[in-house]
């Protein structure tokens, strides 16, 4: 028979504990190390700050004690031109329209002038075109009335009037003298012109002289302005060239040129057109040589 084995029982001393218990934390050593730390780190950051250097007063030199500031000079500014001063300027001077180059080739009816250019021709009404060119010219001299530049007339006129108007006439005297108009009292009533200016149109004298009195008595107040627009306007027209007047090629080249250099050829003091224009296309138009 085979025997039973019985098992043998270890002490429990031998018996394996996978649970073994954490290491005590010692405190007071712990804090030690931290205090350590701390201290060779604030060493550490004082050591990077750059030392602060007492700097000496400074003595001031003897260069130094003689120097005087140097005194600021004022400058005046110059005059400032605002930007609408400018535009007005501009928007009073326009620019000049050219004037065409224009060669004659005739006259038509004594009256319009025949002048061809690359693009077409002209047609120039030649008493305009001298009205023009005559206006200008009397309109610098009414402007500046010379009390030197004086003719005699060979016989005095004499003027006579009713009280009123000559009423009139005293209270515009000194307008009527500034567009060389100069009157002289003869009687109650009458005034006399003994001269007048040099450059009044020969043999119109009188007559001008007649019309710029009759303004006056009608508008009963004198504008030294218009007035001597109306006065230049007046003697431009009466000397000027007159319609059914032939001219010779020389002549028209000459009026050509005068009215070039005016300042607005294009047209007389009244406002009328001085030339007109003629295309080519509008010449061929007309020939139904083109669409």
């Amino acid at each position: 028979l085979m025997e039973k084995k019985e098992k043998v029982v270890k002490p429990a001393t031998e018996q394996l504990n996978i649970w073994k218990p954490a290491p005590k934390l010692n405190v007071d050593k712990m804090n030690a190390i931290v205090e350590k730390l701390y201290d060779v780190q604030t060493v550490q950051e004082s050591n990077t700050l750059d030392p602060i250097v007492p700097q000496p007063e400074s003595v001031p030199t003897a260069v130094e004690e003689s120097w005087q500031p140097t005194p600021v000079m004022e400058v005046n500014p110059p005059n400032e031109v605002k930007l609408e001063e400018v535009v007005e300027i501009l928007e009073d001077e326009p620019a000049k329209e050219p004037f065409p180059a224009l060669e004659v080739v005739g006259q038509i009816h004594g009256t319009y002038i025949v002048a061809q250019m690359e693009d077409g021709f002209y047609l120039i009404d030649q008493h305009a075109a001298q009205e023009r060119i005559k206006y200008e010219f009397f309109r610098e001299e009414v402007g500046q009335v010379n009390p030197n530049e004086r003719q005699a007339l060979l016989l005095p006129l004499t003027f006579h009037y009713a009280a009123d108007e000559a009423l009139i006439l005293r209270e515009n005297r000194q307008e009527l003298e500034a567009v060389g108009v100069f009157l002289e009292e003869f009687g109650q009533a009458s005034f006399v012109v003994r001269e007048h200016p040099s450059w009044f149109p020969k043999g119109e004298e009188q007559e001008i002289i007649e019309d710029l009195i009759e303004q006056v008595l009608t508008t009963k107040k004198a504008d030294v302005k218009k007035l001597r627009e109306a006065a230049a306007i007046m003697m431009s027209c009466k000397k000027s060239i007159k319609a059914n007047h032939y001219l010779t090629k020389e002549q028209m080249d000459t009026l050509l040129q005068d009215l070039r250099n005016a300042d607005n050829p294009f047209t007389c003091p009244h406002g009328r057109p001085v030339l007109i224009h003629f295309t080519t296309y509008e010449v061929e138009k007309m020939f139904k040589r083109v669409m």
